[in-house]
């Protein structure tokens, strides 16, 4: 199953231009990490997003949250 199979069957509603980023971000870490790091990515979103009532509200803060990570690495 691919990233965003995965995202989607989790609830997580990735953008074209979240995919764009990740794809950028990888660039930057070691092949090898590039599965524990998609996954981190997808956990911090849906622990973010699953804190927040409103699901659109929580989908922004959930990718707010995985694009800091991914942006801090």
């Amino acid at each position: 199953m691919d990233f965003q199979t995965h995202c989607k069957n989790r609830g997580i509603e990735l953008l074209r231009e979240d995919v764009s980023f990740v794809r950028d971000r990888l660039k930057c870490i070691p092949r090898v990490s590039h599965k524990s790091v998609l996954q981190k990515y997808a956990d911090i979103w849906l622990k973010v997003m699953c804190e927040c009532e409103d699901d659109r509200c929580g989908q922004n803060l959930g990718r707010r949250s995985a694009n800091t990570f991914l942006r801090e690495l």
